[in-house]
């Protein structure tokens, strides 16, 4: 029992780290799995079905921190791989949601001239468009009204796809 308890305490000890740093704790690769592996080694004990218990609500917490870090804008670098599919959902998540709520509150800022929907195929920087305005930045995935000249151009490069045949005309005078 005396190492399944310093196992606890381990990773009590990461979650304190975790808790008192601003950046995340680096762990070692496929940490999680290791540990259920090693908590394995005590299956045959009568203390092993509250121990597992107390080790997966550890590591649930110590998954909630992390995560949360990077909502908040910690660098992923320490994620184990794991984390980081989980970390990259959340972000292909909050950035669909942030196009989606751009497009419903502020339709007005859709429809500037002609323009068409369009899909970014790859990230894209600031550039300037065919109005001389600034755009951007995109990233892969990202949903736009851009004006319809320069949908065609980037199209014709693959780095958008245009979405449907409907345009937008400009109900303003720039």
């Amino acid at each position: 029992m005396n190492k399944a308890y310093s196992l606890t305490e381990n990773i009590n000890k990461i979650i304190l780290q975790e808790m008192n740093s601003k950046e995340l704790v680096e762990l070692e690769e496929n940490f999680y799995s290791k540990t259920l592996f090693e908590a394995q080694k005590y299956k045959n004990y009568d203390f092993y079905e509250a121990f597992r218990l107390r080790l997966v609500s550890q590591l649930k917490t110590l998954f909630v921190i992390r995560l949360y870090k990077v909502m908040n804008g910690a660098s992923a670098e320490f994620a184990t791989s794991n984390e980081r599919v989980v970390f990259e959902k959340y972000n292909e998540f909050v950035n669909a949601l942030q196009r989606f709520l751009r497009l419903l509150l502020e339709p007005e800022k859709a429809s500037i001239k002609s323009k068409k929907l369009v899909i970014f195929k790859v990230e894209i920087h600031d550039f300037i468009d065919s109005a001389m305005k600034s755009l951007g930045s995109f990233t892969k995935g990202d949903i736009a009204y851009i004006p319809e000249e320069d949908a065609i151009l980037l199209s014709k490069f693959g780095l958008v796809e245009m979405l449907g045949e409907q345009k937008v005309e400009d109900t303003k005078n720039d």
